[in-house]
């Protein structure tokens, strides 16, 4: 783990004036105040509740973490709004995985739990890209699963359990990898690979492919994430391999998802119910792309770019109606590059470096 990104969306989280990270290395959260827009503080650090924590969400005065370490497990949390103090709301609930070889020593890129976020009735969701999966590279034979949807309901104190769990299976082992919601509470789900081959209609499976290029990925609507039986109504090919990290804003019903692997953001629109493919390369920038944030007010996009021994950036594109996207700025300033990383790299071609990114 210690040469892959947190390989997940959502390692930042901005509360009202708080803003919530994760530490992976040290299995802790950290709280900051925000003082300014270039000015914050530390409130608080306290363990993430188990191991290698990616992903944290915030609603409400209510947080809740993602650990991937063994088998995994959430954690839930208080915020005080006023001083950003975390107390915890009590033990950590395991994700249950199944390993056959039992649980791996370290999360397994690619195929570990991916994103925790609250769901539009207030429950938590939480997105496993395998659910048990054991191979730590593509194209390594092993045992790979389907990933899922795990709906964790809440009572009016924000505490679940093991037993308040709806899971859904997203099928075709397509390593389902990050969501966000519509503006009508639809879930859309990126699933990175394998949902199709690139290119082509028919789906391609993981242990077919030879190399990543050969693996399309698709973006999805789910309708009723919040009932007993969450359903597909809509998928679309985005015809680019490694589909990623994913945003929607409400303004224009565009949805913008990131590709590593091919340095570029493909757009989406939402309308009639549906998913229309608009660009596949709305922005291209032939650097690995990972987050990406809108400001405030959605007319602008933020895509950050982590090649990791050369120059890592922020891509600032202007929005329009249509989900074009026009690059105004690159940013470059106080991301510097780590020069012990040189030749150092995954299967991705990325090297460690900045893995999140948050707006406020």
């Amino acid at each position: 783990a210690a040469l892959d990104p947190l390989d997940g969306q959502g390692s930042l989280a901005v509360s009202g004036n708080c803003l919530l990270a994760v530490n992976a290395g040290s299995h802790t959260i950290t709280s900051f105040r925000i003082k300014s827009a270039t000015e914050i503080s530390i409130a608080d650090t306290i363990s993430s509740g188990g191991t290698f924590p990616v992903s944290i969400a915030a609603r409400e005065g209510i947080v809740y973490v993602l650990n991937t370490g063994g088998v995994g497990s959430i954690a839930g949390f208080n915020l005080l709004p006023f001083n950003c103090k975390l107390t915890s709301l009590g033990a950590s609930i395991d994700l249950s995985q199944t390993f056959p070889s039992g649980p791996p020593s370290e999360p397994v890129f690619n195929l570990g739990p991916k994103q925790i976020g609250f769901t539009p009735e207030n429950n938590i969701l939480v997105l496993l890209g395998s659910d048990g999966g054991e191979i730590s590279t593509f194209f390594q034979t092993g045992n790979y699963a389907d990933g899922t949807l795990n709906v964790y309901e809440l009572d009016e104190n924000g505490l679940t359990s093991a037993a308040a769990l709806t899971k859904t299976v997203v099928p075709s082992s397509s390593l389902p990898y990050a969501f966000d919601f519509d503006s009508q509470g639809r879930l859309l789900l990126v699933e990175a690979v394998g949902a199709f081959s690139n290119g082509v209609s028919e789906p391609i499976s993981l242990a077919q492919a030879s190399s990543v290029n050969e693996l399309g990925s698709s973006v999805s609507l789910w309708n009723g994430i919040d009932s007993r039986a969450p359903r597909q109504k809509s998928e679309v090919n985005t015809t680019l391999p490694t589909g990623c990290w994913v945003k929607y804003s409400p303004r224009d019903s565009c949805v913008y998802v990131t590709h590593p692997e091919a340095g570029s953001v493909s757009s989406l629109k939402v309308k009639n119910k549906r998913l229309k493919l608009v660009e596949a390369g709305a922005a291209v920038t032939g650097t690995p792309l990972f987050d990406l944030e809108f400001s405030p007010d959605y007319k602008f996009l933020y895509v950050l770019s982590v090649p990791g021994d050369s120059a890592n950036a922020i891509y600032v594109y202007k929005v329009s109606c249509d989900c074009g996207l026009k690059q105004i700025q690159v940013i470059t300033d106080g991301l510097p590059s780590n020069p012990a990383l040189s030749g150092v790299r995954n299967e991705f071609n990325q090297t460690t470096g900045y893995v999140g990114m948050a707006v406020f």
